[in-house]
């Protein structure tokens, strides 16, 4: 008699989850071949090539400092695969490996947090978080944001485990992943201390001595030393210790504080305006349900105060779920206070989303399970909308320069959407939010269960797909103008000049020289020097020199160079071989 095969629920969830979230990844993968974001990728890649040994050292001088967690994931790509193609490819995989971890990590918080809600509708909550769409985005590039998104799951879930159980193993384990978050990207900083004050109050709850206080500020200050011995030596061989290595250079250091709050305090009114705009994006990111989450934390936070149980009832956990989040909004908002050459500064979000992931699971699980008491936090988020929209709509309208969608992928896909035109952009914007706020409110009168769900679920994961759809625009036409600029440049060099030297003349136009990054990471084990236009006459021998397209002193004083000829054209830059001999 043959046995009847059951399936588990349970298992199917997690495999269609698991297989959804690697295709939305996967969407443009044939396009993903070469680094694309100007100095973010090539300061990760560059640091990584630099510990496999090769030499970029010329131009990574002319980066931003970057830090070495997130690189040392990349040097055994490095090491163990052949080509920069293939690299590129991996490290995609890699991202998506992460944020497939995430979901398992965030199921694995919603089941403790959300213990009496229906397991597999647990799990549809927990999909619908890890496709938000911003991290589908960030996945498809080859830097620190999906990461970081990770270790606050991984984050989180220590925390709750330690909030029901003290273990001075899972404490230790907990601050070396708040260590390693910083050690990943110094913009952590926020997380990192809202998480080591979660640690002190769960020694509270639990009774420990005054020792283990001490021994939580110990391993935090020699993780801290170690990362900034770390640095030290990376911008010293690396970088060179160039001036330009500065701008990511931070730390808790006296000249950093004070600069901080100086910019805080002399731009108070310009810091109001940029966390208001953020507040905005997060409003229209989340389909209304972040205010639900931080309306419902306030009310159980008066709540647990009235009652004495503050320390009760996994209630650290859901402090540092809204208070990391809370902390790089504010961080963020504060850092973008002057990119004024910008017009998503209103709006840039990138900063902040890493924290998200937390806050997002309480909104859509608040708003589902306790759906009639969520009215009030929604007229808050129509209210916030109709004061809050049209500025940040005058604000990007009327800002010099580009929208960078990338760093802001939901406005980011409206805009490119309508081909940047802000006003069709925001109409979009205000009626989808019009709708989610009418479908919300009509769900809370409805009894059955699975009608509340099914309306919030569906929207949420109809307007993600949305999203995710055209968040990618953006970054597939930056993808195909870097390619026809640098792929032509690299096949030519590797058939034809592979054995002569290359120089870029360095130009103020050209700011971190960032055009010729694009090529150096095509061609990983050739350097690629930089020069001057003073300096090209004393150059010997035959080489290839790399010059702007907008450095045009340069090229007109090429062209009567007998000994340079013009051998290519791209987009971005003119090609010349100059023989001396």
């Amino acid at each position: 008699m043959k046995k009847k095969i059951c399936f588990n629920s349970t298992f199917l969830i997690h495999g269609l989850a698991v297989l959804l979230i690697f295709v939305l990844c996967c969407l443009n993968i044939r396009k993903l071949d070469y680094i694309a974001v100007l100095n973010d990728e090539f300061g990760y890649w560059g640091n990584a090539a630099s510990l496999a040994g090769y030499d970029w050292k010329e131009l990574i001088a002319e980066t931003p400092y970057y830090a070495w967690g997130y690189s040392i994931w990349l040097v055994p790509i490095i090491i163990f695969l052949r080509t920069p193609e293939v690299w590129y490819k991996a490290a995609i995989f890699l991202n998506i490996f992460l944020l497939i971890v995430s979901y398992f990590f965030c199921c694995g918080v919603a089941k403790r947090l959300f213990s009496k809600v229906n397991k597999n509708i647990i799990y549809i909550v927990c999909f619908l978080v890890i496709i938000y769409p911003s991290n589908i985005i960030y996945v498809q590039v080859a830097w620190s944001e999906t990461l970081l998104y990770c270790l606050m799951w991984v984050a989180t879930y220590l925390m709750i485990r330690l909030d029901e159980k003290f273990s001075y193993l899972k404490t230790v384990v907990l601050i070396l992943v708040l260590l390693y978050m910083y050690m990943v990207h110094a913009r952590s900083i926020g997380i990192v201390g809202i998480g080591l004050l979660c640690i002190l109050l769960i020694i509270l709850k639990n009774k420990k001595s005054v020792f283990s206080f001490l021994c939580v500020l110990a391993i935090a200050g020699l993780g801290y030393a170690i990362n900034n011995y770390i640095k030290g030596y990376q911008l010293s061989e690396f970088w060179s210790n160039s001036l330009v290595s500065n701008m990511n250079n931070v730390g808790l250091n006296t000249n950093t504080v004070s600069a901080y709050l100086e910019k805080f305090v002399g731009n108070f009114n310009l810091f109001l305006e940029s966390i208001g705009g953020k507040l905005i994006y997060l409003i229209v990111a989340t389909g209304l349900t972040i205010v639900v989450a931080i309306v419902q934390f306030a009310k159980e936070e008066i709540e647990a105060y009235r009652t004495k149980k503050i320390l009760a009832n996994y209630n650290i956990t859901k402090i540092w779920c809204n208070f990391a989040f809370l902390a790089s909004w504010g961080l963020c908002s504060l850092q973008m206070l002057t990119w004024t050459d910008r017009k998503d500064i209103i709006v840039y979000s990138r900063y902040m989303e890493n924290a998200i992931g937390p806050i997002l699971l309480l909104g859509i699980i608040y708003t589902i399970t306790r759906i009639k008491e969520t009215r009030i936090a929604l007229v808050i988020s129509a209210i916030a909308l109709l004061l809050g929209l049209r500025s940040v709509y005058w604000r990007i309208l009327e800002a010099g320069g580009y929208f960078n969608s990338i760093c802001s992928p939901i406005f980011g896909a409206f805009y490119d959407f309508f081909e940047s035109d802000t006003y069709k952009a925001f109409c979009c914007i205000g009626i989808i939010c019009a709708l989610f706020f009418v479908l919300l409110i009509i769900a809370t009168f409805f009894k059955r269960e699975y009608l509340k769900y099914g309306i919030v679920l569906l929207c949420l994961f109809g307007y993600f797909i949305f999203l995710i759809k055209n968040g990618n625009i953006y970054m597939n036409e930056a993808r195909a103008y870097f390619d026809s600029s640098t792929v032509p440049i690299k096949e030519m060099i590797v058939e034809e000049y592979n054995t002569q030297e290359i120089y870029y003349i360095k130009n103020d136009k050209d700011t971190y020289s960032v055009k010729p990054k694009y090529l150096q990471f095509t061609i990983p084990d050739k350097s690629i020097h930089l020069t001057t236009l003073e300096s090209v006459a004393n150059i010997s021998d035959e080489y290839i020199l790399l010059v702007d397209l907008s450095d045009n002193n340069s090229i007109e004083t090429l062209e009567k160079d007998e000994d340079a000829q013009l051998i290519l054209t791209t987009n971005q830059l003119n090609v010349y071989e100059i023989d001396r001999e």
